[in-house]
Order: C-alpha cells, then structure tokens, then sequence
C-alpha cells in the first residue's frame, strides 16, 4: 500500500468519522429540543386540553340525550348548595347508607 493510497483512506474515513459526528450532535440536539421543560410543557398542555375538549363533548352528547336528567342533576345541585334542609336530608342520606353498608352482613339470608 503506497502512502498516497493510505493518506486517501485516511481521509475518507476521517470524512466518515466527521460525518457520523455531524450526525450524532444533531440527533442529540434534537432530542434535547424534544426533552426541553418547555417542550413538554406544551405537549402536557395540549394533552390535558384535548381531554378536557373530549370530556366537555361527551357532556355535551349525555345532556343531550338525557335532557330531563340533566336538569334534575343542576337542580339538585343547587338546592344543596343554597337550600338547608336538602343538605341536611342529603346528609342525613349518606349517614344512613353508610350505616346499611356497614352492616350489610346483617340483611343478606344466610343458608
């Protein structure tokens, strides 16, 4: 192998070794742009955002397929936030069942 040969190998495969460089710190500066706190901030953002969009949607379609029902629920809401008496009943309510589920054993047959 005359020098000639060799110094030309050489610099290919030097040529070579700058290019997977070259290669190498591009693929990483594009993984740190993909891992930056901001990026996935506004990935995380845009995620939570396209679920509250798909929950607001299936709201939307439940309203409108159980009108009567919806209506009851807002009602009832209200009333227990503003009305005495139905936060009482509703206490009073969950008390009572808490009492019949802690003693479901007692209503069941036995055999």
């Amino acid at each position: 192998m005359s020098v000639v040969d060799r110094n030309r190998r050489l610099a290919e495969t030097r040529a070579r070794a700058d290019l997977a460089r070259q290669r190498f710190i591009t693929a990483l500066h594009g993984t740190r742009r993909r891992v930056a706190p901001e990026r996935l901030k506004e990935d995380a953002l845009l995620l939570v955002g396209d679920k509250v969009d798909e929950a607001k949607q299936a709201a939307r379609r439940s309203v409108a397929r159980h009108p009567l029902l919806a209506a009851s629920v807002i009602v009832s809401g209200v009333a227990l936030i503003f009305w005495s008496p139905a936060r009482q009943i509703a206490l009073f309510g969950a008390r009572v069942s808490q009492v019949v589920w802690m003693n479901r054993a007692l209503w069941r047959t036995r055999e």
